[in-house]
């Protein structure tokens, strides 16, 4: 299934992990309203379309997978605070002092 818009009302949830679990469709731009999100895990699903830029509101997101989601498309949005990305190979953080393992 699909990533609801409803998913930005959870203003309180700190860590979505929907790793395998077939999501399909875009990335809702309501994610950015989930402000209390630390870690949020989409890894290994079959989303597409573009990173949404709002998730650059999410101030203490501090892990974001993403890879294996190869019509995903674009760089994602700058969020310089993560501690942790995974990301597919055509894909690029801008955060010059991360690596993709989150070691400086």
């Amino acid at each position: 299934g699909t990533i609801p818009t409803e998913v930005g009302l959870l203003t309180s949830l700190e860590k979505m992990f929907l790793s395998k679990a077939h999501v399909t469709g875009t990335l809702p731009t309501e994610l950015g309203r989930m402000v209390s999100l630390v870690q949020l895990n989409l890894r290994e699903n079959d989303l597409q379309g573009t990173i949404p830029i709002e998730l650059e509101q999410l101030h203490n997101l501090n892990v974001l997978l993403l890879s294996g989601n190869p019509r995903l498309t674009g760089a994602p949005p700058d969020l310089c605070n993560l501690t942790r990305y995974e990301l597919d190979s055509f894909m690029d953080c801008s955060c010059c002092t991360k690596t993709q393992d989150g070691v400086r």
